[in-house]
């Protein structure tokens, strides 16, 4: 076996570890709630056993009896009544804690009616400590606990979910067992003691409460309970009033119950959001009739489906392709699906569905991760190759999707840097060839690491030239502030750079750039044999004329004022002019580019204020005192080129004006 097999083998049993420790803390119980809800909704409604019916407190029985509570009487005439229909047992799901101070004999004729009948089931109440343990009985009024007549509670608990899934049937109060309400009235019904019935039961969870998983026998029971409920319903009046059919509570148990939205007996569980507690307590008659409680499947097989599952088959799949893993995955979810379903519909089987089903994905995620890998290997040998001429996250897109290098180009909004050394020709005649190479590549690799470290695309070296944009093939939607970030930062790379070769007896060098923003074509171009991604357009050539009018204004960086607008939040930039340059009739307004966001000394930023009053001055042909205030600026900053520029033409133009027609243009004759 491969020493990769080994490796995607312990990956899996992590996997399936993680997935089991999560299932122990309870997470993926919602999930599962929600598979069984899926599970009875394509099982759908089944017939209860035909020996239930049920008695309801319901609004047509408020509605010609008034309004509930009624007054006891009327529930011992219920019972009287019932008992002469042949009613077997009788259950109420109905609490009579408190006695009635209004109508104290109306409590004493309840008792009466039940002992005559002989055949009645009242509910009682615990309260619950904070550790889930039964609490504090709350008994029937004492004139019922004199009687003959049995008692059983009524709480059901929800889950963790939220939803009521299970019944409670009894529980050991201090030494004494006390069956739920419908656990004794079936024992009543079928002659046995409650603890005797117990002891036939199966799929009982040994805990406090001693809970089975109900079998509900309806789906979806929503507002128009009860004709959406399997069960045989009749109101409460029309009981007493003699409105039932004949033999309609014969040999039967009847369970006495109220649906009112008034009395908030509205539960929500596992077939439906909107339940009757009632209908809860039919459910849970029905399953103890028919001994068809759900079982929970064991831990211990559950474990072993997870490690067949997460171990065997992510295992089996070590070598398939990714698409080959997922089609495994849904089909295996799918035969999955159908198995949980079918057990549960014909063997009664609660089969985990949502643990076993996240092993599923841990499975095919360990493997996955497994093939990358496995592969990654091969792919640092791609990067390996690259990573000399292109940034890291260039490669990663090359190695994660080629189709982004698209082949003949697309239109995109870019920012272009060109940057060349000013002079390089005369150093370079005055070196030794085989130095020149050196010298030049040491100042390329500096300007290029930062380029790469603002994550630009480097196109090309052009002799001591270099071409570079941003955003492409990347999205970048701060490209411009990436590109004059990127600039400034070569000014301090450049500094570091002379100071090294400074040592070698090499004069400084000084640099130029200039940056602008545009649309630009950008794609993989050139023939097969010398196929190149690059840029191409009049965005590119404009930006390599910016980096050339440096000459002429003396600056180091000049950037567009696309580029100044987009990135001026960040950046310190001045107002240099508006120019035409060589070829085109358009004008451009053109920035210096010196620092970012407040990183200029308050003197300095205070004389490029002056300068920019000093060019609107110039433009609205205030010559005089534009002058003015490009002598203060020169003042404050001596030898500035761009202000002797501006100085020297306010003294042409006060000297010769301009024609009428002057728009403060500058032409721009060479590149």
């Amino acid at each position: 076996m491969r020493k990769d097999h080994f490796k995607l083998l312990a990956w899996n049993l992590i996997a399936v570890a993680i997935v089991a420790l999560v299932h122990a803390m309870g997470l993926f119980d919602r999930f599962e709630e929600a598979s069984v809800k899926a599970r009875y909704w394509a099982r759908g409604p089944v017939a209860p056993d035909p020996r239930i019916a049920v008695v309801t407190i319901d609004q047509k029985s408020v509605n010609e009896m008034g309004p509930y509570p009624w007054t006891r009487d009327r529930h011992a005439q219920l019972i009287s009544l019932l008992s002469q229909h042949g009613a077997k047992t009788i259950a109420f799901d109905v609490l009579f804690l408190e006695p009635d101070i209004d109508n104290p004999e109306d409590d004493e004729f309840l008792a009466a009616s039940a002992a005559k009948s002989d055949r009645t089931v009242f509910g009682m109440l615990f309260n619950k400590t904070r550790k889930g343990a039964p609490a504090e009985p709350l008994f029937p009024i004492p004139a019922l606990e004199r009687v003959t007549a049995d008692f059983g509670f009524v709480n059901v608990y929800p889950e963790l979910s939220g939803l009521v899934s299970k019944a409670p049937l009894w529980v050991d109060f201090e030494g004494t067992f006390v069956p739920s309400l419908a656990l004794a009235t079936v024992a009543a019904f079928e002659g046995k003691t409650p603890e005797t019935l117990s002891k036939e039961l199966r799929a009982v969870t040994e805990n406090r409460w001693h809970e089975a998983h109900l079998n509900y026998t309806g789906w979806n029971a929503q507002l128009d309970w009860p004709e959406s409920s399997p069960f045989p319903f009749h109101s409460f009046v029309d009981v007493l009033r003699g409105r039932t059919e004949e033999g309609a509570f014969k040999d039967k148990i009847v369970i006495v119950g109220g649906t009112l939205h008034a009395l908030f007996d509205y539960k929500p569980t596992v077939v439906s959001s909107v339940f009757p507690g009632l209908e809860i307590q039919a459910n849970a008659v029905n399953n103890l009739l028919k001994n068809n409680f759900l079982r929970r499947v064991d831990t211990r097989w559950l474990l072993l489906i997870m490690l067949l599952i997460g171990v065997l088959w992510g295992f089996g799949m070590a070598r398939a392709p990714v698409w080959a893993g997922a089609i495994a995955v849904i089909f295996s979810i799918l035969g999955y699906t159908f198995l949980t379903y079918w057990f549960f519909s014909r063997h009664l089987l609660l089969i985990n569905f949502a643990t076993p089903l996240f092993a599923f994905f841990a499975a095919f995620l360990a493997t996955l991760i497994f093939q990358l890998d496995t592969s990654h290997r091969e792919q640092e040998a791609i990067r390996n190759l690259f990573a000399e001429y292109t940034p890291p996250k260039l490669i990663d897109l090359m190695l994660n999707d080629p189709s982004k290098l698209k082949l003949g180009g697309e239109e995109r909004d870019i920012t272009v840097f060109f940057s060349d050394i000013a002079g390089f020709t005369a150093i370079s005649e005055s070196m030794d060839p085989a130095r020149v190479v050196e010298l030049l590549n040491d100042y390329q690799k500096s300007m290029t690491d930062v380029v790469f470290k603002y994550d630009g695309y480097l196109d090309k070296y052009i002799g001591d030239a270099i071409m570079a944009f941003w955003n492409a093939p990347l999205n970048q939607p701060d490209h411009p502030l990436l590109a004059c970030r990127a600039a400034l930062e070569q000014i301090h790379a450049l500094a570091e750079f002379n100071r090294r070769v400074s040592l070698q007896g090499i004069a400084p060098v000084r640099a130029r750039m200039g940056l602008h923003t545009g649309r630009a074509l950008v794609g993989r171009m050139g023939p097969d044999s010398r196929r190149t991604y690059t840029a191409i357009g009049d965005s590119i050539n404009l930006g390599s004329r910016l980096e050339g009018a440096n000459k002429y204004y003396g600056t180091g960086v000049i950037i567009s004022e696309p580029t100044h607008k987009a990135a001026a939040a960040e950046i310190e930039a001045r107002e240099l002019d508006l120019i035409r340059v060589q070829g085109k009739t358009q004008p451009i307004r053109i920035f210096e580019l010196t620092a970012m966001k407040n990183g200029l000394p308050p003197e300095t930023k205070a004389a490029h204020g002056l300068f920019s009053d000093g060019i609107r001055l110039y433009r609205a042909r205030r010559f005089a005192d534009a002058m003015d205030l490009f002598v203060a600026v020169d003042r404050a900053l001596p030898g500035d080129p761009p202000t002797g520029i501006y100085i020297q033409r306010c003294r042409r133009f006060l000297e010769v004006p301009p024609p009428p027609d002057w728009d403060g243009v500058h032409a721009m004759t060479s590149k």
